[in-house]
């Protein structure tokens, strides 16, 4: 079967030259492929941007295809220092940046003497070049009713594999003109469910939320659609259990700064709480004056890394003690952190539950957002190696029986080979 998983933030993963942020789609993406290309009998192709010229290569078994857009770095570089309305034909300047005295030039003169760049089209040739059996879409974004349009003209099965909580936020398919804070609109939303009827969900809580929406569904019956629960897989072969309770340090905080999603202040304040243990904030790009506000209330207990290879996060993660959750279960998905941390025999401490994961495998402890609670659980579980040991080995043992890898992609392979025959 030949497999198209289009992830195209991921080319991090690939070359580390590309970026230095790589989400948790994108990982989750590259782990499935990697794992359903050690099938023989499976050909996958996975499709990402890249800010170097096109190109296929092969890593893993599996084929790697990148788009390239022509400035597209000048191009966002430019976006985050000016306002453009093209009605109008006028700019205004954000922030000063002395780039933008040939940067600016540069793309007027492309503008001017070259044929606009088409993403869709770029991703169409690349797909019409490896000629899937069935393309995988990640969450409800751009990009994937770009693929589903693709799907639909070309006559691909398509499976969208929702990635997040705000995917299925009832305002993008029953209010005109709405935008979301990732920036999707409800044009955009109702296009994935116009093109994509096969969804795979991440958890049971994200199922019943999606048939909650069949009123704003512009007259659509949820009953229209194949709806299937696959959980998030963990690699056994990167995150496996690390050293026991004495032989580890500090807590572990990974994510972006922003002020709903992640929410890396509440790390900060739950920090403030311990301070005499020590964390490490790993704080991916993401709104300047969230990151500004967390350097300047930083505590002393606190080590702020930018970046952490994708490569060297399994053995930070076993290293660590304790990892520390603040994500919102409004915007996220299932976090594949929180198997990672498990998987790595890390107890999880977290201000909220994410379809009752913590509850269920013993992993760790929720706390209803409550970051007093949080940080109490936190000292205990930090300095209490009998408190410790069996939220390490609960976790452990439950993601090896329900997110291995291995089963999720043979689960996957079978969604993929009934979509195929229920589509022809």
């Amino acid at each position: 079967m030949k497999i198209a998983i289009v992830a195209l933030n991921g080319s991090p993963l690939i070359d580390s030259r590309e970026s230095r942020q790589i989400g948790g789609l994108e990982t989750f993406a590259w782990s499935l492929s990697q794992a359903l290309a050690k099938d023989c009998s499976h050909s996958v192709m996975f499709l990402v941007r890249s800010g170097r010229s096109r190109s296929t290569t092969t890593v893993h078994g599996v084929q790697v295809s990148a788009i390239h857009e022509p400035l597209r770095d000048v191009r966002q570089c430019v976006s985050k220092s000016m306002e453009i309305d093209p009605e109008a034909g006028r700019f205004r300047i954000k922030r000063w940046n002395s780039n933008l005295l040939w940067q600016f030039p540069t793309l007027a003169v492309s503008k001017l003497f070259f044929k606009p760049y088409s993403e869709q089209d770029a991703i169409e040739k690349s797909l019409q070049e490896f000629s899937p059996q069935i393309l995988l879409a990640l969450g409800v974004n751009e990009t994937s009713s770009q693929l589903g349009e693709i799907a639909k003209r070309r006559g691909i099965p398509i499976l969208l594999w929702i990635q997040s909580n705000a995917d299925l936020e009832p305002k993008l398919y029953g209010t005109e003109d709405f935008q979301d804070k990732y920036g999707v609109t409800s044009a955009v939303a109702q296009a994935c469910l116009t093109y994509c009827r096969f969804i795979i969900f991440q958890s049971q809580a994200q199922q019943k939320q999606f048939q909650s929406l069949e009123p704003t569904l512009r007259g659509q019956s949820t009953e229209l659609f194949h709806l299937n629960l696959i959980p998030n897989p963990v690699d056994p072969n990167r995150f496996s259990l690390g050293a026991t309770h004495p032989l580890r340090q500090g807590v572990l905080w990974v994510g972006r700064a922003d002020r709903f999603h992640k929410r890396p202040l509440l790390a900060i304040e739950i920090a403030k709480l311990c301070p005499e243990v020590p964390f490490q904030v790993v704080l991916n790009a993401g709104e300047a004056d969230i990151r500004r506000q967390v350097e300047k209330e930083l505590p002393n207990n606190v080590q702020l890394i930018d970046f952490v290879p994708n490569e060297s996060m399994p053995e930070r993660m076993r290293e660590s003690r304790i990892f520390l959750s603040t994500g919102s279960p409004e915007f996220e998905g299932f976090p594949n952190v929180l198997l990672e941390a498990a998987a790595s025999g890390t107890p999880i401490v977290s201000l909220e539950d994410f379809d009752g994961f913590l509850a269920k495998s013993g992993a760790g402890k929720s706390h209803d957002g409550d970051v007093h609670q949080a940080s109490e659980t936190l000292k205990r579980w930090y300095e209490s190696e009998n408190e410790w040991n069996p939220r390490s080995a609960d976790g452990c043992q439950y993601v090896e029986k329900f997110h291995s890898l291995d089963a999720i992609s043979a689960e996957f392979t079978q969604l993929a080979k009934k979509t195929i025959s229920a589509t022809f």
